[in-house]
C-alpha cells in the first residue's frame, strides 16, 4: 500500500509573535522619559525574526514623531559580543543615542558593557531596552527593562496547536497570536537635561 503525499493536507498552524505590541510599549516608554535620539540594534538581518523586529522598531518610532536623523539603526548577531561592538558603533556616532533598544536581551548586555566600558552609566547616560525577557535579564547591572516573550506561553500554544489539530478540534492552517509586553527594571530613566548647546 502506497500513501499519496500529495493528497495529505499539510498539518500546520502560524504562530504570529505580536512584536508591534511590546516595541510599541518600549518605544512609548522611552520617548516618555524625554528621549528623542535613540538607537536600534537588530539581530542579523538573514533571520526573518530579526527583520520584523527591525521593522516593528521604525514603524513604532515613526508613529511617535521621532524623525529620520534622530533614529540610528545599526545590525547585530543576536550575541554579548555583537551587542557590544555594535553598541561602540553607535557611542561613537557625533551625536550618539541617549537610549537603544535592541533585538535581544544577549545583545542588550553587550549593549551595558560597551557602555560601561566607555566610562558611561546605565540609566544616567544611556538607558537601553532588551528582547525577551531571559531569565539572566533580572540579573545584569542594573537589571535589565526588556520586552517579554513567554517561551512557556510560546511552546504551550504549539503544543495545543498541533493537539487540537490532530484530534479534529480545529483545521489546520489557523493562527495563533503569542503577546509580548514591556516589563520595567532599571536600566531605563529620564533623559538628563543638557544645557541648549548639548540639545540636539
Amino acid at each position: 500500500m502506497f500513501l499519496d503525499v500529495g493528497k495529505l493536507k499539510p498539518l500546520i498552524s502560524n504562530i504570529r509573535v505580536d512584536y508591534s505590541k511590546g516595541i510599541g510599549e518600549a518605544v512609548q516608554h522611552i520617548v516618555s522619559l524625554g528621549h528623542q535620539r535613540i538607537g536600534f540594534i537588530s539581530g542579523p538581518l538573514t533571520l526573518k525574526s530579526a527583520r520584523t523586529r527591525r521593522s516593528a522598531f521604525l514603524k513604532c518610532i515613526g508613529a511617535c514623531g521621532i524623525s529620520e536623523r534622530q533614529r540610528s539603526v545599526v545590525e547585530g548577531n543576536h550575541k554579548i559580543d555583537g551587542g557590544e561592538v555594535a553598541m561602540m558603533q553607535l557611542l561613537s556616532l557625533p551625536k550618539p543615542p541617549t537610549a537603544v533598544l535592541t533585538s535581544n536581551d544577549l545583545t542588550a548586555i553587550g549593549a551595558l558593557r560597551a557602555i560601561t566600558r566607555v566610562g558611561l552609566r546605565v540609566p544616567d547616560d544611556s538607558s537601553v531596552v532588551g528582547f525577551d525577557d531571559i531569565e539572566l535579564s533580572q540579573f545584569t547591572q542594573p537589571p535589565l527593562t526588556t520586552i517579554r516573550l513567554s517561551r512557556d506561553e510560546l511552546g504551550r500554544k504549539a503544543f495545543d496547536a498541533l493537539y487540537e489539530t490532530v484530534s479534529g478540534l480545529r483545521c489546520p492552517g489557523h493562527e495563533i497570536k503569542v503577546s509580548t509586553g514591556l516589563v520595567l527594571r532599571e536600566s531605563t530613566a529620564p533623559v538628563e537635561v543638557r544645557s541648549p548647546a548639548q540639545a540636539t
